[in-house]
């Protein structure tokens, strides 16, 4: 359930922090940070991490105060990139550390950002810890995120306690209830594999799988008996493996078939919800560059 925030909404997002004076602006560091925003604000992040980091060396040079917001861009630009090893890799070297407190101007969106970013790269016990943070002060965005953590790994018995006395509970609920009911079994297309070659796919909705796999396996069961008949022992030995490969890759393609029928399924109404409702971490963010 990856989301890519749109060239739009991140225009339509403001800055964090104080503009920058006039006396500001005309040095270095300005200059630098000003022209990384219009590479970031074209979605160019790499472009816009390179001199954002520019920004930063000459901050700490002309004007320390500013050095934060520029490793906060940076930060957000990584983000928004989905390069979540290195959201957490430049937050541990950085002075946004010492940052962590709710006078921080970007604190809110710094916190969603770690918290996403952890959970990307498998330690929950760092995004549990920044979320815990925020919870005190927007119960809301904080609820969403929890929804969205849920929502994206697909586990429907957290989910239940989320349908109740939430704004989005019935819409929650409905979406449950539908993939359940459309939802397909890999077990069943095993099965059916089993018995007729290749029935699998067609179970799974894949119609030209089924009539390769079945046209396949037919075709190596005749020459393999017409074969065996005419006492060509070798050969019928050969072209049997042969059939038994495709009999039991049909088995498995087929219980694979199933799963991407069920991922796309579930996908396509979770990434409704998740826009809809505002469970994306990016569609949370308050401010941008």
């Amino acid at each position: 359930m990856a989301y890519s925030i749109s060239e739009t909404q991140l225009r339509s997002l403001g800055t964090c922090f104080t503009p920058f004076t006039e006396e500001e602006k005309q040095k270095s560091f300005a200059k630098e940070y000003l022209i990384a925003i219009n590479f970031a604000k074209e979605l160019d992040y790499y472009r816009a991490v390179t001199t954002f980091k520019r920004s930063k060396v000459l901050a700490e040079i002309e004007e320390p105060d500013r050095v934060h917001q520029a490793e906060y861009a940076i930060l957000l630009s990584y983000f928004l990139a989905n390069r979540f090893y290195d959201v957490a890799r430049e937050f541990e070297r950085s002075n946004l550390r010492k940052e962590m407190q709710p006078d921080f101007p970007a604190f809110h969106d710094l916190v969603i950002i770690l918290h996403e970013s952890y959970l990307k790269i498998g330690n929950e016990e760092k995004a549990k810890e920044a979320l815990s943070l925020l919870d005190k002060q927007d119960e809301v965005t904080t609820d969403r995120i929890e929804v969205y953590d849920v929502l994206d790994k697909g586990r429907f018995k957290e989910l239940y306690t989320y349908t109740q006395n939430k704004p989005y509970g019935d819409d929650l609920q409905f979406f449950i209830d539908q993939y359940q009911s459309k939802a397909k079994s890999m077990r069943t297309a095993a099965l059916l594999s089993m018995v007729i070659p290749g029935s699998g796919y067609l179970y799974a909705g894949q119609t030209r799988s089924f009539v390769t796999s079945f046209l396949l396996n037919t075709l190596f069961i005749v020459a393999a008996v017409h074969l065996f008949n005419k006492n060509h022992i070798a050969a019928g030995v050969v072209v049997l493996g042969f059939e038994m490969g495709w009999y039991f890759g049909a088995i498995y393609g087929s219980a694979r078939a199933v799963k991407f029928y069920n991922e796309r399924l579930y996908g396509k109404q979770a990434r409704w919800l998740a826009e809809e409702y505002k469970f994306y971490p990016a569609l949370n963010l308050k401010c941008a560059f």
